[in-house]
């Protein structure tokens, strides 16, 4: 049962203390916080000495107009101008004790997903659902903590293409061996629930590179489809970015530039994973979102 309290404000005091404080998480615990309209001298002050802004601003007027045109026709692939995608790639190269510049590439951005797989683990498996409808939170226009269930409707038209950019540096450990991203699309068919695949096998050993494919029809009526990234019977790595599964004219994989794959359940996607989930994660083996520009 949810605990609630209330205070009692003063007559006139009303606006006071609404510029004073601001209701929190109203659906665990109903309580206030302090409102903070301003930042402090001090804490600009602060915030400027650290700031890697001018490092970046300095470095980016040196460049040739072809490395900038470079820079601004990889950042559209991430909705960044080329400055600001140059910012967020050198920040991360200080982070990572890297010295130098980044080479922009159309097949991969500053952050890519990776799979890892060492021993005793032979393999894992990560999906990301799509269902044709699902709830998520989105935050009311004006309020701190407040938030309206949104229904969510991924009109399913085929064909479904899917699309992967990935490099990889495998070694097959069994006979059988399976490396690939693919998807499933689950369909109704005289009562039966039909399962379509379409599948991208991955080289076990290759530098960056695009591979992508397509579905145009299944058996019944469609009722959802799931994206899959399998290893199986390999270990080594597998590096991968801008995801796609396009269908009904838009691109519907959520974080498609490997921001952050291991983020599940958020305050927002409370009925599905917010990205990735793991399926079989054994022992030895894990997934995440790394650095991808480690040269």
């Amino acid at each position: 049962m949810a605990k609630v309290k209330f205070v009692s404000i003063p007559a006139g005091l009303e606006e006071f203390f609404n510029n004073a404080v601001q209701s929190s998480d109203r659906f665990v615990y109903s309580t206030v916080r302090m409102t903070n309209p301003f930042t402090s001298r001090r804490k600009k002050i602060a915030l400027t000495q650290k700031s890697q802004l001018p490092l970046c601003s300095q470095i980016w007027k040196s460049l040739t107009q072809e490395v900038i045109d470079n820079w601004n026709t990889c950042g559209d692939l991430t909705g960044l101008t080329g400055f600001r995608f140059f910012v967020q790639d050198k920040v991360l190269r200080l982070k990572n004790f890297i010295e130098g510049e980044s080479v922009p590439s159309l097949l991969y951005q500053s952050m890519v997903g990776r799979l890892h797989v060492e021993s005793p683990a032979t393999g894992l498996l990560i999906t990301q659902l799509h269902p044709l409808e699902y709830y998520v939170l989105r935050k009311k226009t004006g309020k701190a903590t407040m938030y309206d269930a949104v229904k969510i409707v991924e009109e399913f038209v085929l064909p479904l293409n899917i699309n992967i950019n990935y490099k990889a540096n495998l070694t097959a450990i069994e006979g059988g061996y399976s490396a690939r991203f693919y998807a499933i699309i689950y369909s109704s068919y005289q009562g039966r629930t039909i399962e379509t695949p379409c599948d991208i096998d991955f080289d076990l050993v290759t530098d960056w590179k695009s591979a992508s494919v397509g579905i145009g029809e299944v058996i019944g009526l469609v009722r959802g489809y799931a994206l899959f990234l399998e290893l199986d019977g390999v270990r080594g790595d597998v590096c991968f970015d801008c995801v796609q599964a396009v269908h009904s004219g838009q691109n519907w994989v959520r974080d498609r530039n490997c921001n952050n794959i291991k983020q599940t359940f958020t305050k927002q996607f409370f009925q599905v994973p917010a990205n990735w989930v793991a399926i079989d994660l054994p022992e030895g083996s894990y997934y995440n979102s790394e650095y991808g520009n480690l040269e």
